[in-house]
């Protein structure tokens, strides 16, 4: 199954791809990216541009997310509310990404149970 949803997440967010991320694996809740040095991915210093790496660490938390709505995934789009990075130092060479869901999948899951029952209590227009 998650080879299944690593290729469909590879095909649906075309940008991760455009901008050099090779998605490695995702889990219950957990997903790895990389993002390989090239030279049309750098900044006018030489590192790697901050948006690739942005990039990089949005694909880790979407596989993340994606592994820890296997079960649902193809009833339900989740999609960023927010976003933050802190970057630490220059980044060069081969930088993985790792994110991990501080929610625990089940409960992730139970909530979109309950917002789902609640939803269908009402009639949009």
């Amino acid at each position: 199954m998650q080879d299944i949803i690593l290729a469909h997440l590879k095909q649906a967010v075309p940008f991760a791809g455009h901008a050099g991320v090779e998605l490695l694996s995702l889990g219950d809740g957990e997903g790895v990216a990389q993002l390989a040095e090239a030279p049309h991915r750098l900044n006018h210093v030489g590192t790697h541009h901050a948006g690739a790496l942005f990039t990089l660490a949005e694909a880790a938390s979407g596989a993340a997310m994606a592994g820890a709505f296997a079960s649902v995934l193809m009833s339900v789009r989740p999609l960023a509310a927010s976003a933050q990075i802190d970057y630490r130092k220059p980044a060069r060479g081969l930088i993985t990404a790792t994110a991990k869901s501080d929610t625990a999948p089940a409960e992730l899951l139970a909530a979109l149970d309950v917002a789902a029952r609640c939803a269908s209590k009402w009639t949009f227009r």
